[in-house]
């Protein structure tokens, strides 16, 4: 009976600690209405970008706990180049139960 507690601690801590999934990182990187000032701005000077997609290729854990780094690539359309697929190394973090992507190092 005490193997049925910590496979039960296993599942939980390894559910609390994995990576984000494709679905996240796309969630991440959609643009929200948090700011829509900075999004009309960024429109009306033809800076905005458009993700059609995103394949996740694999993410590395970093020295930070709640952090990953993930290559992916990215079916997108920008300004000045069309429609593209760009492969890209993205650094996902964990915060208040849902993924946010920040700048690499």
């Amino acid at each position: 009976m005490k193997i049925l507690p910590l496979a039960l601690l296993c599942l939980v801590s390894m559910s609390c600690s994995s990576e984000p999934s494709e679905g996240d990182l796309t969630q991440a990187l959609q643009p929200t209405n948090e700011n829509p000032k900075i999004a009309a701005a960024a429109k009306s000077m033809g800076l905005n970008t458009e993700l059609h997609g995103l394949k996740k290729l694999g993410c590395e854990k970093t020295e930070q706990d709640n952090a990953y780094l993930c290559d992916v690539e990215m079916d997108m359309t920008a300004p000045m180049v069309g429609r593209r697929k760009v492969p890209a190394r993205l650094r996902a973090v964990s915060s208040d139960g849902r993924w946010v992507v920040v700048p690499t190092r």
